[in-house]
């Protein structure tokens, strides 16, 4: 498939860095294998022997490294917001319990990462989305059945000063907006299931006549796009 595509393309690949034949290849700190994409433990080793931040340039130095893990971490954006808040050059340093128990969070979500599938076209996408007061939260799957799906790639947010103005479901309907923008590079063209934890949102399909944010979130619903409820 990789030939064919370089053949399609008229490229040439260096053959010096190529590998042939190979279970596993590491790129750019990862493990690809035929389960999926994997983080490079002996990375993740190193951070957890990271100890607390100090300063501001150790603070912003960690939250850096982590972030190059943040498709593998759900809902990275609520846990780290103490920490980013923090890092800010207009707050003064203190780095309290909050900063910390959010600190041996982040550390603990790379002690097991899951291992984010490969996708494949030629079968449906589901989207979770949740929304919190301060952030938004996705996750894209695929799977052949509810016991079978893993996560593609998380992905998060966090909410601007206009948007902790929503109403719940105003911020529960941009999380669905913001995911399906977000992983258009996946799902483009492909049957999409979004599946959200607020009721109210199952509603927004059949508004006859929304209006403002919500109309603009039922616009970026596509005909292939299926919206359900999930507790």
């Amino acid at each position: 498939m990789v030939f064919d595509r370089l053949k399609k393309f008229k490229l040439c690949a260096n053959r010096e860095k190529c590998k042939f034949v190979c279970s596993r290849v590491k790129y750019l700190g990862l493990w690809i294998t035929s389960k999926g994409i994997e983080v490079d433990q002996d990375k993740t080793a190193t951070i957890q022997n990271i100890p607390s931040p100090r300063n501001l340039k150790q603070l912003q130095s960690f939250l850096q490294t982590c972030s190059w893990y943040r498709i593998f971490i759900p809902n990275f954006s609520d846990i780290t917001r103490p920490l980013s808040n923090l890092s800010k050059k207009s707050t003064a340093w203190k780095w309290s319990e909050i900063e910390q128990q959010a600190f041996q969070t982040l550390k603990q979500c790379l002690i097991t990462p899951p291992i984010l599938r490969h996708v494949d076209p030629k079968k449906p996408f589901i989207i979770r989305t949740d929304a919190s007061s301060y952030a938004l939260g996705a996750v894209l799957l695929q799977g052949e059945s509810p016991t079978d799906e893993q996560p593609v790639e998380y992905a998060s947010r966090l909410l601007s000063s206009a948007e902790k103005n929503y109403s719940t479901t105003e911020r529960e309907a941009l999380a669905v907006v913001w995911a399906l923008n977000k992983f258009r590079g996946y799902i483009e063209g492909a049957e999409i299931t979004v599946t959200s934890d607020h009721q109210p949102l199952k509603w927004l399909m059949n508004l006859t006549s929304p209006t403002g944010r919500l109309a603009r979130a039922r616009a970026m619903s596509t005909s292939n796009t299926i919206l359900q409820y999930e507790d």
